[in-house]
């Protein structure tokens, strides 16, 4: 592998491909395209020789004998999705039939991935949330809330597309859409197998640096970003959404993320110590329709930083293109604006279009 690079062939696997006459070595692409380091580097890492779909991975330094050593660390695109999950505490663990998944084969894992995300027609738009509208929302939450607390704006967006797409899940739900008979097979096995119908979770990034002393002044991004999980009860959410529900969730979200500590995220990895086959719980939620993951990129880089010979791209063998994932994109800070990013099923993504809160508070871009 250190001589070559990876290769995705568009069915779940990847290779190593190594190149007679270009050799990789000394130097580790990860890369999900044939490009090399050489050729990167003779564009001096220029962002527009960079392949479509690329992301970056950060450094860590750590002590040797010989001083201080960087480490690069690989990620798939699991392990950006989700990998360090909350659910590997244990608080989802009964609802997954992940410890089957687990003693698979990685190429097996690969199949049975690239399959699921297959069954579903996956549709992505791009909203806009103006300054207004988040003003807006502000004021509807404050309504229900003390004085001295303090709703941010994460803690908003974050409630306002949980709620909106899992309203627009029970909706598909309801009306029994059929897209075929294994998109029917698959959104009826799955929840059955993967997942507890009454629970809707809401999947959030965060990122554990202000928690960790030391890490703050480092760039190594990839461990210490990891997802908190907010269980509701799906009837709770299906509602409808109005400004006492949209703070009430929005208080869970805050307390969550202030509940993490270094012991709490001693417990993550004490959890998968304990049992490893638990890292397979996100992969098997990937299965189902009552899960939403929000990256909100506004509040940090996720993987802004290079092994200090340029930005690296990185491989996936799974295709990229998710249902209900939701990307806050960064924007100048004196905008006071957001876009979102969100990947629907085509029939949820229908429902989203229709539900009069959520487009009368975004606009559709794109």
């Amino acid at each position: 592998i250190p001589d070559g690079h990876l290769e995705a062939d568009g069915s779940g696997h990847a290779k190593a491909v190594v190149g007679e006459d270009n050799l990789n070595d000394p130097e580790f692409l990860e890369s999900q395209y044939s490009s090399q380091f050489h050729d990167l580097q003779a564009t001096k890492f220029a962002w527009s020789a960079l392949p479509d779909g690329v992301a970056t991975v950060g450094t860590m330094t750590i002590a040797s004998a010989g001083g201080q050593t960087e480490l690069g660390i690989a990620h798939l695109l699991i392990d950006e999705l989700r990998f360090a999950d909350r659910c590997t505490v244990g608080i989802l663990q009964t609802n997954y039939q992940h410890t089957k998944l687990a003693w698979i084969s990685p190429r097996t894992q690969g199949t049975v991935l690239n399959t699921a995300t297959s069954l579903t027609s996956i549709v992505g738009h791009v909203f806009y949330l103006s300054a207004r509208s988040l003003a807006r929302l502000h004021t509807l939450v404050q309504e229900y809330v003390s004085s001295d607390e303090r709703i941010t704006d994460n803690d908003i967006l974050t409630v306002l597309v949980g709620m909106a797409v899992a309203q627009s899940e029970v909706k598909c739900t309801q009306e029994a859409t059929v897209g075929g008979y294994l998109t029917l097979l698959a959104s009826y096995l799955a929840p059955s197998l993967f997942a507890q119908d009454s629970d809707f979770t809401t999947e959030f990034v965060c990122n554990a640096q202000p928690w960790l002393k030391g890490l703050s002044a480092a760039r190594y991004t990839g461990n210490t970003v990891f997802v908190q999980c907010l269980v509701s009860q799906l009837k709770s959410l299906a509602n409808g959404i109005n400004g006492q529900l949209l703070a009430w969730e929005a208080k869970r979200v805050q307390q969550s993320i202030n509940g993490v500590n270094v012991q709490y995220i001693g417990q993550l990895f004490g959890t998968l110590n304990a049992d490893p086959s638990c890292f397979m719980c996100p992969i098997a939620q990937t299965l189902t329709k009552t899960t939403v993951v929000i990256f909100n990129q506004s509040r940090f880089t996720l993987y802004g930083a290079n092994f200090g010979n340029g930005v690296p791209v990185w491989v996936s063998p799974i295709k990229t293109f998710y249902a209900n994932i939701v990307s806050i994109l960064p924007v100048h800070p004196s905008t006071g604006r957001y876009a979102m990013f969100v990947t629907l099923s085509k029939q949820a993504m229908a429902k989203l279009l229709q539900n009069e809160f959520w487009m009368d508070a975004l606009e559709l871009l794109y």
